[in-house]
């Protein structure tokens, strides 16, 4: 096998893994059950700063779990059924946003608007980096580029370049947990794609997806925004 043969397996289309058709569509039913949820969790969480009377952690999660339970239904009694229609399954890294949206809510206690907050404010740190590769990835839709990337993210090179992307500036500088989670995160999530190939086979729609996307330009504006009244 010459060389060009092996540069092609890595990087090409031709090797290309797509995910098990069960696992398409139990992700389409959870992934979509959790970014239903944590959107529910945000929203009252903002009616809650604006009103005095805040739903209890057990009203907030059994609220949830009704949501996510709904997902799961088969067939067209399920939102996530309509929702695959429009627009797909969600990346897997909206539902790890999502799912760190709940779990932060979860161990807040009676203040889970608070900590819905605070994971939020965390993913804004990866908001800048979110909202660029939205824009690459849409130039690229309409070829405006002298390359073709969203068909390199089927081949397993563009995997390992994203790991070693996100690996490299925290093995460089270390770090704890804390300040190093979202690249930790972004590993996991790699990590499950390359273990399921969820959602499509393609690595660009496991990090990204449109609705996070315009999440990410969200939680740009509103950094912005903040740092904008900080110095006025």
């Amino acid at each position: 096998m010459n060389l060009p043969t092996v540069l092609w397996q890595f990087w090409g289309e031709a090797s290309a893994a797509l995910p098990a058709l069960g696992w398409q569509q139990s992700w389409l039913r959870l992934g979509w059950g959790l970014v239903l949820s944590a959107v529910g969790v945000a929203l009252l969480g903002c009616l809650g700063r604006r009103r005095a009377g805040v739903p209890s952690r057990a009203v907030v999660l059994a609220a949830s779990g009704l949501v996510c339970g709904w997902c799961l239904l088969p067939g067209a009694w399920s939102p996530a059924f309509w929702l695959g229609l429009a627009f797909q399954a969600p990346s897997l890294a909206a539902g790890a946003v999502a799912l760190g949206v709940l779990a932060a809510s979860g161990a807040a206690g009676l203040r889970w608007a608070r900590g819905a907050q605070a994971a939020l404010t965390q993913a804004r740190d990866w908001a800048g980096a979110g909202a660029l590769l939205g824009w690459v990835l849409l130039l690229d839709s309409f070829a405006l580029w002298p390359f073709y990337l969203y068909p390199a993210g089927f081949a397993p090179g563009a995997l390992v370049l994203l790991l070693a992307c996100l690996l490299a500036p925290w093995a460089w500088r270390g770090g704890s947990w804390q300040q190093q989670r979202a690249a930790l995160t972004g590993v996991v999530v790699l990590l499950c794609y390359g273990l399921m190939h969820l959602p499509s086979g393609n690595v660009w729609d496991a990090m990204l997806d449109p609705w996070l996307m315009l999440l990410c330009h969200g939680l740009l504006l509103h950094r912005l925004w903040c740092c904008y009244r900080k110095g006025s």
